[in-house]
């Protein structure tokens, strides 16, 4: 891998590797820049980079030199409160931190700070295009996710295992020079790794998706620059929903989505292949702790009827890792992934027990229980959720993904999730603008789609679901919004 990224830089010259709105960077101007950030890492003696940055072509630079420097980088959201990322340079020790002058991390870290801005002077006038592998740190990267003590854990992903899931993953999406590769997730959020290190393998374009009107209007900017191949989670749909451009109009260019983070609904793909014939789509799985994701099943419109229920496969395990399903219920089960590309952990070891070395058919395995839950039909792993999506009411085993079908197969519904909050089923919906139909009309409607007990305790509109930085609806606030109706209903059952 180390190679590939050399030599395509070197090779492909002046091939643009990132259009910006103002500016466009070639090939040429990432071996530069790379080779700027490899001669900085290595004379600060640089083990450990943690980056405070945001979607463009320097981020990029100093994450790919970075990962060829031999060294552990990084990525934190610069949106945080300076308190959340004080806490995470703390956990990861970095020797060296990178940020916009603005960052209030400029004037509150022990460490040694650089500014974007002074980085980008530096490296425009920096004359060396050679790039040296320093070191070979164990862990590729760190990112850190949410933990279950409401601070977050910082993942450590092993270089092996990074290296061999990007040289499955560019294989498998059948990448070339010639695609016009959209960058739309944030750089905190491990998805963007298989945009920038898969793209710069094998030659794609990027085009960043860097501001909040981009990512909130993204057809427009597919349509603009006819954008090949998108990296995203499935709630990218509902979005091009809610904005009216869910059409052929904005996205006849694409001839591959790659959703991850979710399920995705049969129903919106039957749309995706209505409005842009042709198109494949990849279904794919898997937690950080198992280096971007591990299961993965190619659909397109011939096929999709055979790998989809109400919700999309997600296939299998791809080459070099492995799975089983874990305390079986109802054909429910645990998704416990193993093999020896999985993390090595989190940093400073949180006490949790999720990764484990067990005996799984006689050999003893590295392995990572994921707390989510799935189920296998005709060979393959349908997603069911979260273990919170798993409750049990009177002895009933529900899946709150049961709540949320009922609720989009009722007329007009666009979007919906389901909570449960103290032996409560609450679930919030939002409709298409000419729909008229009443919050009681829609529970008898579920009436007559669920058992008794799986019935809502509400059903709530709202005009839209709010989501979370990583694009997936953001369940934790509607929990928080049925925990204050509940404290105000005095006599509420």
């Amino acid at each position: 891998m180390w190679n590939r990224l050399n030599a395509q830089m070197k090779k492909l010259g002046n091939k643009p590797y990132v259009i910006g709105k103002k500016e466009t960077y070639t090939y040429a101007d990432l071996q530069k820049h790379c080779s700027y950030f490899n001669m900085l890492y290595r004379r600060k003696k640089c083990r450990r980079i943690l980056l405070s940055v945001g979607q463009e072509f320097l981020s990029y630079s100093a994450i790919i030199a970075a990962y060829m420097t031999g060294s552990t980088f990084c990525v934190i959201n610069p949106e945080l409160p300076l308190e959340r990322k004080k806490y995470m340079a703390e956990q990861f020790k970095p020797d060296l931190i990178l940020c916009g002058q603005r960052d209030e991390l400029m004037n509150a870290a022990d460490t040694p700070v650089l500014s974007v801005e002074q980085a980008k002077e530096a490296a425009a006038e920096y004359e060396g295009f050679e790039i040296i592998r320093e070191n070979d740190e164990p862990v590729a990267y760190v990112l850190f996710t949410s933990g279950t003590t409401g601070m977050p854990k910082g993942c450590m992903i092993k270089r092996q295992g990074f290296e061999t899931f990007c040289k499955w993953a560019s294989g498998a999406f059948e990448l070339k020079k010639e695609d016009i590769y959209g960058q739309y997730v944030p750089l905190y959020f491990d998805m963007s790794l298989v945009d920038i290190f898969g793209g710069a393998m094998y030659g794609v374009t990027l085009i960043p998706f860097p501001t909040i009107t981009e990512k909130l209007r993204p057809g427009v900017v597919v349509k603009k620059y006819g954008i090949t191949f998108l990296n995203v989670v499935p709630q990218f749909m509902e979005l091009l929903q809610r904005t009216n451009q869910f059409t052929g109009e904005y996205l006849r260019s694409l001839r591959m989505i790659r959703f991850g983070g979710d399920k995705i609904r049969r129903k919106q793909l039957e749309q995706l292949f209505g409005e842009v014939p042709g198109i494949k789509v990849a279904s794919t799985y898997g937690p950080t702790e198992t280096t971007c994701f591990c299961f993965f099943r190619m659909v397109t419109e011939e096929n999709y009827k055979e790998h989809s229920t109400d919700i999309v496969s997600i296939g299998n395990p791809i080459p070099g890792w492995n799975a089983y399903l874990a305390d079986m219920e109802d054909g429910v089960g645990e998704i416990i992934i193993y093999g020896p590309h999985i993390g090595f952990g989190y940093l400073n070891d949180t006490g949790e027990d999720k990764f484990r070395k067990e005996y799984i058919n006689g050999v003893l395995e590295e392995s990572y229980h994921s707390g989510d839950y799935a189920r296998i039909e005709n060979q393959e792993y349908y997603f069911e959720g979260r273990r919170d999506a798993q409750i049990k009411i009177n002895g009933n085993r529900i899946s709150l993904n049961e709540v949320e079908f009922a609720m989009l197969e009722t007329a007009g519904v666009r979007e919906a999730a389901a909570v449960f909050v103290e032996e409560n089923i609450f679930c919030f919906y939002a409709e298409e603008a000419a729909c008229t139909i009443t919050e009681s009309e829609r529970k008898l409607m579920l009436q007559e789609r669920l058992p008794r007990y799986a019935v809502p305790s509400l059903c709530l509109k709202t005009e839209a679901l709010p989501m979370n930085p990583n694009g997936k609806i953001d369940r934790k606030e509607l929990s928080e919004r049925a925990a204050d109706i509940l404290k105000g209903a005095e006599g509420y059952e």
